[in-house]
């Protein structure tokens, strides 16, 4: 442990942080005028926030790619260190 540390805070910090970039995320998602909702009769596409589409179309794009390439040759990650005793243990 180095001289600064949050001890057993990260405990509850660490689902208060997640919860905090979740509902941010979501928040700056949102049309920035009325105009830009689907729903209201003053919609129009100039006022519309692509944020949503974009991230979406990417995320459906990963998928795609991870069904379809990755998921047949990605072993997961290298292990570079040893732990003491894998040798002993037969673990490369």
């Amino acid at each position: 442990m180095g001289k600064w540390n949050l001890r057993g805070h990260h405990k509850w910090m660490a689902p208060v942080a997640l919860a905090e970039i979740v509902i941010t995320s979501i928040i700056a998602m949102f049309p920035t005028s009325i105009g830009g909702a689907p729903w209201d009769a003053s919609f129009e596409w100039k006022f519309v926030n692509y944020t949503p589409l974009l991230v979406g179309g990417v995320l459906i794009l990963l998928f795609i790619y991870w069904h379809v390439s990755v998921k047949h040759w990605f072993t997961g990650p290298i292990k570079q260190v040893t732990v003491e005793g894998d040798e002993l243990r037969g673990v490369s």
